[in-house]
């Protein structure tokens, strides 16, 4: 449906949204959209707060939106993006909205995957970036996606999820992967930066890596 269309792509100012914002981006352009056709947001921390908001609606035109690490709560944002006839698609790992009476409350996008909107996920365990990543992953089921699964990892360790099932195997697989070069340009530089090699731990990641990352918007 939007093969010919504008993508934007909201993320979040921590590592998580910013890692989940590069692999949307990158994937979505191997899978065959145009450099133009993509563009990614991610809100200001001080002056616009956490997560997508009515004002960077009103920055997309057309398209569709779609939101990592954020929007399960966004009810009025995702409200204000239909009335303006942009799709939407929720990429998020946190608990939705629940009212008075305890029942969830979802934002009305067109689709959502979130492990927690509903009884029947088997494996919550998921970062923004991590869901992120499993999206692209078939899509993109003839490209290599071996930087993506790196950032992946850097986001699951930085956003202190369990390192259990799933995320235990994309962890050892990524931190693996950067051990033998793989890894994208930015990582990689600053990794050489942090003197970090063939012998990166998850601490140095959780200790040196995602605080730089972090840094950008404290």
């Amino acid at each position: 449906k939007h093969r010919n269309n504008h993508i934007t792509i909201i993320g979040d100012y921590v590592c998580d949204g910013i890692g989940g914002t590069v692999i949307l981006y990158h994937g979505l352009g191997r899978y065959g959209f145009r450099e133009g056709q993509l563009s990614w947001r991610i809100p200001k921390r001080i002056s616009e707060g956490y997560g997508l908001s009515p004002k960077i609606i009103d920055e997309v035109g057309q398209g569709l939106i779609i939101t990592v690490d954020n929007g399960i709560s966004s009810i009025e944002a995702i409200a204000k993006a239909r009335q303006k006839g942009l799709d939407v698609l929720v990429i998020d790992h946190h608990l939705p909205v629940k009212g008075v009476d305890g029942s969830l409350q979802l934002p009305d996008a067109d689709v959502i995957i979130d492990p927690w909107k509903d009884d029947e996920t088997a494996y919550t365990g998921y970062c923004g970036a991590g869901l992120a990543y499993r999206f692209i992953e078939p899509l993109c089921s003839d490209t290599s996606l071996a930087d993506l699964k790196c950032m992946a990892a850097i986001s699951t360790i930085a956003d202190v999820m369990e390192l259990v099932d799933a995320n235990r195997v994309l962890v050892k697989e990524g931190i693996g992967l950067l051990r033998k070069g793989f890894g994208l340009p930015g990582i990689r530089l600053l990794m050489k930066q942090l003197y970090l090699g063939i012998h990166i731990t998850e601490y140095d990641i959780a200790f040196q890596i995602a605080p730089i990352i972090n840094a950008a918007e404290r």
